[in-house]
């Protein structure tokens, strides 16, 4: 079962060819299958007709022919596929015959009327070979006599493949007293065809070439047709990732030009919408500057020292706050370009800059390109986000980087006392801090996290944090791969 749902196609082209050569193959089958049983039945009423016209003349011509006569006509009748003899005795005995409806007996009875008394008919589908083998002529060997089915020339014998289309066919005819042979048998023996030749070869050209040429129409037309819903299929994957998409041109049929109209439509709305977000929090940053300022000079004025520095160091971490949500700010509201970037090259580079200002960062080395399509300022500031997280929570930090499947996995592990179950979500929230003491030393304002999860979810990823079986955190991010 996987081994078929690998080999069936995924796009929409590949279905419909599918489904189209099916529904050719099946319908030519059907057609097959009608033309063979009416070209059948046409072999058949044309052989009865022969073999009725056939011996119904040389039956007249043998009752009305001197004896002499009789026997210089049946020997040049007769040839590896026909004999006729006339005899005191039927070849036919009760045995082999027996006096059921025959559809060739009454006709052959009716055509001779009073010239015969009896016509006995037997079919033989087996011991043909002997017609094939080169038997002498007159001397036809017949083997296993048996009756095939009733009213027909005869059913599919069984005497091997070679004489599958012929039945063979024994015809006793008792002429009447009064003829030249009168009260002597009339004994025929031959082969015929009940089946039509056959024409596999030209039935499976005509069904090659129809679906040849239905396939090359269908698949210029599918992917003409289906060509807008690539196009949109891109779109929502880099707009998905952060990056900036022009409107996507209307054509295509109706329906597709609906889902397009309708993508552009989301695109602008939720852009504005980012936008309007974005500037406001921006705004109100900014504003914030003008009372915290005010609020430092006041602070300056009580003269209770103790309740100075307290309130100083309040007004502190609130200008952190702002500057650090301004900056985010700033950051979004930025258009950066994306581009293709080796993420492990990324990476080499954020770990030495930290190594550089003596922290504990290592990065293992990856030997293999990892492009993605990114936009690198910002991403660089969320790894950078998570790796300084891991140093000042967890000692040290550990960053390497592999390709899994059609994306590229990050893990960054400390030594640190990881995080509680309950607590994983939520320290991805803004201003959240685990650390309750608030020091600078211990910790940011509560950003961080925040900040990257934003960034990397623009990118199209995810992140996920656990606590490792030796101890300390793993921090996971997954980015799809660019299409190259």
């Amino acid at each position: 079962m996987h081994f078929l749902k690998r080999l069936w196609p995924q796009s929409l082209a590949g279905q419909l060819v599918v489904f189209l050569l099916t529904a050719i193959v099946l319908a030519q089958a059907v057609a097959f299958i009608v033309v063979t049983d009416e070209r059948r039945i046409a072999v058949e009423r044309t052989t009865r007709d022969q073999v009725v016209a056939r011996t119904v003349d040389f039956a007249r011509l043998v009752a009305e022919s001197p004896i002499d006569l009789q026997n210089r006509m049946m020997r040049n009748a007769s040839d590896r596929r026909l004999r006729f003899d006339v005899s005191d005795t039927s070849i036919l005995s009760r045995e082999d015959f027996d006096e059921r409806d025959n559809v060739l007996e009454r006709r052959i009875a009716d055509e001779l009327g009073s010239l015969a008394r009896e016509v006995r008919v037997v079919y033989e589908t087996e011991g043909l070979g002997a017609w094939f083998r080169g038997a002498k002529k007159g001397e036809p060997k017949i083997e296993g006599k048996g009756p095939g089915p009733q009213g027909s020339v005869g059913g599919p014998p069984r005497g091997g493949p070679a004489f599958r289309d012929f039945v063979g066919l024994t015809i006793s005819i008792n002429l009447a007293p009064g003829t030249t042979s009168g009260g002597r048998w009339l004994n025929m023996r031959t082969l015929v065809r009940t089946q039509p030749p056959t024409f596999e070869g030209l039935a499976l050209a005509s069904v090659i070439a129809t679906a040849a040429v239905l396939v090359i129409i269908v698949v210029f037309t599918v992917r003409r047709t289906t060509r807008p819903l690539r196009e949109l299929a891109g779109a929502a994957e880099r707009f998905g990732r952060g990056e900036a998409v022009a409107p996507l041109s209307e054509h295509g049929p109706s329906d597709v030009r609906q889902t397009v109209v309708a993508f552009n439509a989301m695109q602008d709305r939720l852009k504005r919408f980012v936008d309007d977000r974005t500037r406001m929090l921006a705004a109100i940053s900014h504003d914030l500057r003008t009372p915290i300022t005010s609020l430092r000079l006041r602070a300056e004025m009580v003269d209770d020292a103790e309740t100075r520095e307290a309130m100083m160091r309040t007004l502190a971490d609130m200008q952190t706050m702002v500057e650090a949500t301004l900056s985010f700010a700033k950051d979004e509201a930025t258009a950066e370009a994306t581009r293709t970037v080796d993420l492990a090259a990324l990476l080499d580079s954020l770990c030495d800059d930290l190594a550089a200002i003596g922290k504990d960062v290592t990065f293992s080395e990856s030997d293999e390109k990892l492009a993605i399509a990114c936009r690198p300022t910002a991403l660089g500031r969320a790894l950078r986000n998570l790796i300084e997280n891991a140093v000042n929570y967890g000692v040290a930090a550990r960053v390497a980087v592999r390709r899994a499947d059609d994306a590229v996995v990050i893990e960054i592990d400390d030594d640190g006392p990881g995080i509680a179950e309950a607590d994983r979500a939520r320290v991805f929230e803004p201003f959240i801090r685990l650390e309750t003491s608030r020091s600078k030393q211990t910790g940011g304002i509560g950003l961080g996290l925040s900040i990257a999860r934003t960034i990397i979810h623009a990118h199209g990823g995810e992140i996920a944090l656990v606590n490792r079986a030796e101890g300390g955190l793993r921090a996971t991010v997954t980015l799809p791969t660019a299409k190259v």
